[in-house]
């Protein structure tokens, strides 16, 4: 807890100093903490346990020039821990101040020690649980350089390289491109020749599409689905996720079915915020489709509730595992800066 004192006491003179910086800065993020009670049946009946969590501070530093932004990605941070940063200069606005007329095309290069160098993708991730291509993430030292071009919103290209490897075997390098021929379909192809989780170190390749079907069909509600494909060359391995989602006024529905490998598994979710400051949600997680281990399917069920009070959300959620008959509350408090 002294560390994450520290952190914040140095987050708030950073704020301080901004007011009088003649560089804009803007620090952004959130605190979290809470508890976690579990419930397990068994054959001496019914055990209880709780569970709390420090204070979590998750912030993002940002200094932003006319034709430059520099970015501090601190994550789940401490005082000693180091900060991730990365510079993104855009080409084309300098060029332009000095009377060079890109039109639609624009440039921008990253430097900086960001450790993934991830592909483009345009997949809609609303369960936030994608395993995508990665480039070099386990690696300590890497040193992201990065160049990407994008024409409009048409087609975008990116290239990237782990300089630090540059002079080891990995030679780690990313190549993706990104295109929306037309209103409503998207599509993004990344490949990378070194991944962290291929034993064999081969590399990896990915696909990724986007179709707004509302767009398409002229509907009158939301409705969207998307799809992603990772395979690891070395070895032969294979992820895929698709999703649908569809928002009718106030609820929001989507499902996300994965193949991992040789696990199946189904996540579906619905959110209904009609009432102010209170957000209500129900999801079901089947996991384990196709009984690859011959525990058979397991799933779980719950909901959550919150409501937003003078910028504090108060949350509640709850989750019952039917095959360990287990139940398990999660009460948190969260404060986004």
């Amino acid at each position: 807890m002294k560390k994450k004192f520290v952190l914040t006491l140095a987050l708030v003179l950073m704020v301080a100093a901004s007011l009088m910086a003649a560089t804009p800065l803007e620090v952004s993020g959130a605190f979290k903490t809470g508890y976690t009670f579990t419930f397990a049946s068994g054959a001496n009946g019914v055990k209880g346990s709780a569970k709390g969590t420090e204070g979590d501070i998750d912030a993002l530093v940002a200094f932003t020039g006319d034709f430059w932004k520099v970015t501090l990605d601190a994550g789940p941070v401490a005082y000693d821990q180091a900060m991730a940063a990365t510079a993104n200069i855009y080409l084309d606005k300098a060029l332009a101040a000095e009377g060079v007329d890109m039109g639609d095309l624009a440039v921008t290069l990253t430097i900086g020690n960001k450790a993934d160098l991830g592909g483009l993708s345009v997949y809609s991730n609303s369960r936030n649980k994608i395993e995508g291509l990665k480039m070099n993430s386990k690696v300590a030292d890497a040193y992201a350089s990065a160049v990407q071009v994008d024409y409009g919103t048409m087609v975008s290209v990116y290239a990237g390289a782990d300089i630090a490897a540059f002079d080891t075997a990995k030679k780690a390098m990313v190549l993706s491109a990104k295109t929306a021929p037309v209103d409503g379909i998207k599509a993004a192809v990344a490949y990378t020749n070194y991944d962290d989780r291929d034993v064999a170190g081969k590399g990896s390749i990915a696909g990724s599409v986007a179709v707004d079907v509302k767009a398409l069909a002229d509907l009158d509600f939301g409705l969207t689905v998307s799809a992603y494909d990772v395979y690891l060359m070395g070895d032969k391995k294979n992820k895929l996720y698709v999703e649908a989602k569809t928002v009718i006024e106030d609820i929001t529905a989507w499902a996300e079915y994965r193949i991992l490998d040789k696990q199946n598994d189904l996540y579906a979710k619905v959110s209904y915020a009609g009432i102010k400051n209170v957000g209500l949600s129900a999801f079901v997680q089947l996991d384990d489709i196709t009984d690859s281990l011959g525990a058979g399917l397991k799933t779980t069920v719950g909901g959550g509730a919150t409501y937003k009070l003078g910028g504090v959300t108060y949350a509640a959620d709850a989750s019952y595992a039917v095959a360990t008959k287990t139940f398990t509350l999660t009460p948190t408090v969260k404060i986004v800066f």
